[in-house]
């Protein structure tokens, strides 16, 4: 049985303890903090979906966070079967992800984008069909920085030096109550 949903939003990240501070988990975080920001259920698996969410209503419309059981390059599938289970259309999904072309604590807030490299989102355009959704690219290069991206994204990062993480996370939360009222 499905029921309708006003919007999902997924963090992107690896599963695993091995992958829990790394950069590429950074959607895993915020989506984590976002949940808990809006007073949500606690986070329970989705067995049809593949997925971790947590569900809260914001402005009166239902919302489900979920982080993706899959690895980063395998996304697509489970954010697929959300879509499917929840009867939403991708203008309702918004994908929070790390983004390597971005400082530590910079973000931006596209829509109808491609992947730009991103194993993750390609995964997601693949399999939704679509590159017409709303991505969430959290920066994760520290000042300074050079490592090719594919190792970047595999090192522990830390947000708690920079207080960009809570301004991030009140502008996430900012625009997902704009969109839901």
């Amino acid at each position: 049985m499905t029921c309708l949903l006003l919007m999902i939003v997924v963090g992107l990240g690896n599963p695993g303890d091995k992958y829990l501070l790394t950069a590429h988990n950074v959607g895993f975080l915020a989506v984590e903090m976002l949940a808990k920001e809006f007073d949500c259920s606690e986070w329970k698996p989705m067995k049809k979906t593949n997925c971790d969410i947590a569900e809260c209503t914001i402005n009166g419309q239902k919302v489900t966070f979920a982080k993706p059981r899959t690895f980063m390059n395998e996304s697509g599938i489970p954010v697929s079967a959300l879509m499917k289970w929840y009867t939403t259309e991708p203008s309702d999904l918004i994908v929070i992800h790390d983004d390597t072309d971005l400082a530590l604590g910079d973000m931006k807030i596209q829509s109808d984008r491609g992947a730009a490299g991103h194993n993750g989102v390609a995964s997601i355009i693949s399999h939704v069909g679509t590159k017409d959704f709303t991505r969430i690219r959290l920066g994760v290069r520290p000042e300074g920085n050079t490592l090719p991206a594919i190792d970047l994204v595999l090192q522990n990062i830390s947000f708690s030096k920079t207080e960009k993480l809570d301004e991030m996370i009140s502008n996430i939360a900012g625009e997902i109550k704009k969109r839901t009222s």
